[in-house]
């Protein structure tokens, strides 16, 4: 795992099944506090915080929310530089393709969650086990 924080904006590789391609951090929703369960804003996610971020693919994947397909709900996020695991990510929902250029997934840091047929972009959750 990488120690590497994870931040808007950050571009990873991620790893869906047997497909590869580049993802980028769009948004940090909130960061889950383990001991009280409350949501919290950052601005950065760090070795193993769980949170909701949304993520965008650069190329499309076929998925199902995590609690749908867990095969097809999930997906690693790898970092470029050193190429370690950054997140683990399980898909909460798919954005509609439609509304954005690019599609994306709504994923909770740490604890994943990705989504069904993505073209770009979908809204997933993900667990961090980061630096990401």
């Amino acid at each position: 795992m990488t120690e590497t924080p994870l931040v808007p904006g950050a571009r990873l590789r991620f790893k869906h099944g047997t497909r590869t391609g580049t993802a980028t951090v769009t948004r940090i929703e909130h960061r889950v506090d383990v001991t009280t369960l409350t949501h919290e804003p950052v601005d950065e996610l760090r070795l193993n915080d769980l949170a909701r971020v949304r993520i965008s693919v650069a190329s499309p994947i076929v998925a199902l929310p995590y609690r749908q397909h867990q095969e097809a709900g999930r997906l690693v996020l790898i970092d470029p530089a050193d190429h370690a695991t950054a997140a683990a990510v399980m898909i909460h929902r798919l954005i509609d393709p439609s509304v954005s250029a690019h599609p994306s997934v709504s994923v909770d840091h740490g604890s994943t969650e990705t989504l069904g047929s993505l073209p770009d972009r979908a809204q997933a959750s993900s667990p961090s086990n980061v630096g990401a």
